[in-house]
């Protein structure tokens, strides 16, 4: 993640890891849970940032569809 732009005064960067409790596969505009049952919609997520007294805020959701 890096954050940057003209309203901030020092840009940083991170890096974290996390791990899915399956495997995904992408590929192109396709996604599967599986590697053999292509989709548009294997997984829903979002991404949300904004600001907090103690730092910044990043938060990255993940789910499987309805």
């Amino acid at each position: 993640m890096t954050v940057k732009g003209p309203l901030i005064v020092n840009p940083g960067e991170a890096t974290t890891r996390i791990q899915l409790t399956q495997s995904l596969y992408l590929y192109k505009e396709w996604s599967s849970l599986d590697g053999r049952n292509w989709t548009h919609q294997a997984f829903q997520g979002r991404v949300a940032i904004g600001l907090a007294p103690q730092g910044g805020i990043v938060e990255v959701f993940v789910n499987r569809p309805d």
